[in-house]
């Protein structure tokens, strides 16, 4: 063999072989990890959307129990983190139970707690004021954030007067 047909241009060189490996590594690693983000994406997307179908069927089931105390009356309701009953003479029927990674929090005239008639016995010692009623109930999903606050209607008396700033409803209306 000559020395001139050692040198021919007909081929690549070990460098530039070396070079298109690398870069078509890259590429292929560039390609991998964009389509790992895509998979991750789509794996929150889902469990966020399984999230709030939970959240909601939550939501219509508490809607749904609370309903049947509605109108609020006086101690109609008792409540846990977790379980709302409503009181009769015969005692306490369970009407809503949370889920696991659900709690209950309770809003009446005195602030928000974690159970009821609790929060109840915090209100103003003004002896003319009605007994505390249960506002509002906050269901919460397992980061303690507010995923539904369900606000109940109070059946008031005809003599009550409604102090329109703390909600307070007072004997001996208008």
């Amino acid at each position: 063999m000559t020395p001139a047909a050692l040198k021919s241009e007909d081929g690549f060189t070990l460098a530039e072989a070396v070079m298109s490996l690398l870069v078509v590594s890259l590429m292929l690693a560039a390609l991998l990890a964009t389509a790992s983000l895509c998979v991750r994406t789509n794996t929150a997307v889902a469990l966020e959307k399984q999230d709030a179908r939970a959240i909601a069927a939550e939501r219509t089931r508490l809607s749904a129990a609370l309903d049947q105390v509605q109108p609020v009356t006086g101690a109609g309701v008792v409540g846990s983190d977790r379980t709302v009953a409503a009181v009769r003479a015969g005692g306490a029927t369970i009407l809503y139970t949370a889920r696991p990674g659900f709690h209950l929090r309770y809003v009446g005239e005195a602030g928000t707690g974690d159970r009821w008639p609790e929060i109840a016995a915090r209100t103003t010692a003004d002896t003319r004021a009605v007994p505390a009623r249960l506002q509002a109930v906050i269901l919460t999903a397992g980061d303690g954030a507010p995923a539904a606050v369900i606000r109940l209607r109070a059946d008031l008396s005809q003599a009550c007067r409604l102090d329109p700033a703390t909600g307070v409803c007072h004997e001996g209306g208008a």
